[in-house]
């Protein structure tokens, strides 16, 4: 099945997705940080089997980018997620995001509920406590970056200290490489820095779509017990704990994965 890419500036974001498959509801994917709407290339095609599929470049990220003026508060995301899907023919979706994208995802929903019939959130970032070291590297670094004080030797040991690697190798050179560039800066200093923080009880509360949450056993900077209690917060919502999987259990299982995602998004639920 073939991939397309589109871009059309919307909400002062100049945004680019990448695109499969026809049918309704579509599916939009977000990718975490350190990414791009191309980690999902790989699980497109699977995906895009029953629905349209949008695989879009956060603002900043990839080849999206966000103008001077452009809102990157969880409210200003959920106008831009809508003015891009209006853009696209489409009055609402069901809504996947992975890490800091799930963090995006599960306030999107909360935020504008109507433009989501349902919502996967996979190892969404600050909804559990984040292990100690992580956590307090995490928050200096996106701190400065939107406070546009970040200097990419600084980045990088901060870099190293949540990640448990060298300053030197090409990972963290890589993720340093990310952080420092403007449209991230713009991106965290234009409010997504508020994406990068613990996500409130009441917005957990406000979640009136079916969600599903989605966690590895096994994650190392977000452990899956802290979902747990979270996971209660929200009205109707659904944890599942892939046994053996890290931070990215769609790698870790996929077979997994994709089957309980596919027989959320086409299953029934209870009010519809």
């Amino acid at each position: 099945m073939a991939t397309s890419d589109v871009t059309v500036r919307v909400a002062s974001v100049s945004t680019h997705a990448r695109v499969s498959g026809e049918g309704a509801p579509p599916l939009v994917l977000l990718h975490g940080a350190e990414a791009d709407a191309g980690m999902w290339d790989p699980y497109m095609e699977e995906l895009a089997r029953r629905r349209r599929v949008y695989a879009i470049d956060l603002p900043g990220s990839g080849s999206s980018e966000p103008e001077d003026g452009a809102d990157c508060s969880p409210r200003g995301l959920a106008g831009w997620l809508g003015a891009f899907l209006d853009s696209q023919g489409h009055g609402g979706c069901d809504l996947l995001g992975h890490s800091l994208g799930g963090s995006i995802a599960l306030r999107v929903a909360a935020a504008s509920p109507r433009r989501v019939r349902r919502l996967v959130a996979v190892s969404p970032a600050h909804l559990a406590p984040a292990v100690p070291a992580f956590a307090e590297a995490a928050e200096k670094l996106v701190v400065s970056v939107a406070a546009g004080t970040a200097e990419e030797p600084r980045v990088r040991a901060l870099l190293a200290r949540a990640y448990r690697r060298k300053e030197a190798s090409p990972a963290i050179r890589e993720g340093a490489r990310y952080w420092m560039r403007p449209g991230v800066r713009l991106f965290m200093r234009n409010g997504g820095v508020e994406c990068a923080t613990p996500i409130p009880p009441e917005v957990l509360a406000a979640l009136a779509v079916p969600t599903m949450v989605v966690w590895g056993s096994r994650d190392r900077f977000f452990p899956v017990d802290g979902a747990r209690e979270a996971i209660g917060r929200v009205p109707g919502g659904r944890l599942v704990v892939l046994e053996g999987a890290g931070h990215s259990p769609f790698e870790d299982a996929r077979a997994m994965f994709m089957l309980m995602v596919e027989g959320f998004l086409e299953g029934p639920h209870e009010g519809e």
